[in-house]
């Protein structure tokens, strides 16, 4: 087996596209003290992640993933797999992945046999309408680059996924793009980093890109704050959204408030013969606490929740 060290050195030059008469310049930067300590003590690194979100129309955004992930040894297997949801609002049409070696060359590709499906409902859901589409790829020498990449299509701009550049493992560099051929007015809002986007604009296209690099892992511990202190993250909101052909708006909390108000509306209103068997229930009570007592044991005994979560429903 190569020297990893050597081996780290090399795939970097690979990653970042510089030929074989690479400047002196670019040797100092890639063998940096900040990227071997980043590296050495680490089972897996993700040598880079590439993230567009694409908008195409009001209700309707592309999703594209690539990563890179350096496995040096067995205990970074785990980060060679990926499971990915599919319901009403979001659809999964393009999952590829191949396993090379530091110098490029293919051992493994993904093939359909690789990918397998299931009903997604956590045990409190009897049916949620959820799929995932989840694969494991992995290589019996180390170390190995797998590359992956997969792409969703989403039918609204709610629910707008958010950027995760840390991971447990040290990651050398990600990338979050927005792009857009129409007027869109979207927040973001930062969490353990400050970073502005570079906004580039040509004939057809607005381009917002985020970027950062050397990310050591996320460190996690009992007792922590919770992870949305912690975690570095930019969360994403457009203006105005649709969701299953129900408008909305993110601009504030009041609009926001009056978009789900609109959805509720009527839904909490109990039928007449519903509110006489209650009144009916309750007579002669001594009080309130005796009326939720009473209330309580009837719902308890004579009701069953089910939870079936379709579409907006969910």
């Amino acid at each position: 087996m190569k020297n990893l060290s050597a081996s780290v050195f090399i795939v970097i030059i690979l990653l970042l596209g510089v030929n074989q008469n690479y400047s002196q310049e670019a040797t100092v930067v890639l063998s940096s003290p900040e990227i071997d300590s980043l590296v050495n003590d680490a089972d897996a690194v993700i040598l880079s992640e590439d993230i567009s979100y694409e908008v195409l129309s009001q209700n309707k955004a592309e999703y594209k993933v690539r990563r890179k992930i350096l496995i040096k040894n067995e205990k970074g297997e785990e980060y060679c797999d990926l499971t990915l949801i599919q319901n009403s609002f979001q659809s999964i049409y393009e999952m590829d992945a191949v396993i090379t070696d530091l110098e490029g060359n293919v051992l493994k590709e993904l093939d359909s046999d690789n990918i397998w499906e299931a009903e997604l409902s956590p045990g409190f859901t009897l049916y949620s309408g959820s799929l995932y589409k989840a694969f494991k790829l992995t290589y019996h020498t180390y170390p190995y680059i797998i590359d992956y990449n997969y792409t969703q299509e989403f039918s609204t701009l709610f629910g707008w996924p958010k950027w995760l550049p840390q991971d447990e493992i040290p990651v050398l560099s990600s990338t979050y793009k927005v792009i857009t051929d129409i007027p869109l007015k979207f927040n973001y809002y930062c969490i353990g980093m400050d970073i502005e986007p570079r906004v580039e604009k040509n004939t057809f296209d607005t381009v917002y890109t985020w970027y950062i690099k050397n990310l050591p892992k996320r460190t996690i511990e009992d007792f922590m704050p919770p992870e949305n202190k912690m975690q570095k993250a930019i969360y994403f909101a457009a203006d105005n959204f649709k969701l299953d052909n129900y408008p909305g708006s993110s601009k504030s909390w009041t609009d926001f408030a009056d978009f789900y108000h609109k959805l509720a509306q009527d839904r909490y209103n109990l039928p007449e013969k519903a509110k006489d068997e209650i009144n009916e229930l309750v007579k002669g009570s001594s009080g309130n606490l005796e009326k939720i007592e009473r209330l309580y044991r009837y719902l308890q005994e004579k009701n069953r929740y089910v939870s079936i979560d379709l579409g907006i429903g969910s």
